[in-house]
């Protein structure tokens, strides 16, 4: 019996057992997870980095984004449906300190806030 040889779907090289990342259905080398995907910090999932939404403090695949999350109107910073407040249409991150105020949080503290 021949064995299967398995090949990298981003740079065709043949790839050994422990070296193999399967991100999507797709097999990849160790190196190119390395160059071409990151981690969901939400689920913890393998993604690829061109699908990733990220800002400054997070990465997230598109479906914890979709379940979980927004972008907030102000600064644009991913924010917990936990975390948020609604303006009419617009989202913004929740100051819990405040509650009948809008402040954008960072890490580093407020960014701005909304009256």
């Amino acid at each position: 019996m021949d064995e299967e040889i398995r090949v990298c779907s981003m740079c065709g090289c043949e790839l050994q057992e422990n070296e193999t990342i399967e991100v999507e259905g797709d097999l990849i080398c160790d190196e190119c997870a390395t160059e071409h995907t990151t981690t969901c910090d939400h689920c913890g999932e393998t993604i690829w980095t061109e699908d990733a939404i990220t800002d400054e403090h997070m990465t997230l695949c598109s479906c914890c984004y979709d379940d979980h999350y927004r972008r907030c109107e102000n600064c644009g910073r991913l924010v917990h449906d936990n975390d948020t407040l609604w303006s009419k249409t617009k989202v913004f991150l929740r100051d819990w300190n405040a509650p009948y105020r809008v402040a954008l949080r960072t890490q580093t503290g407020v960014c701005q806030t909304e009256g």
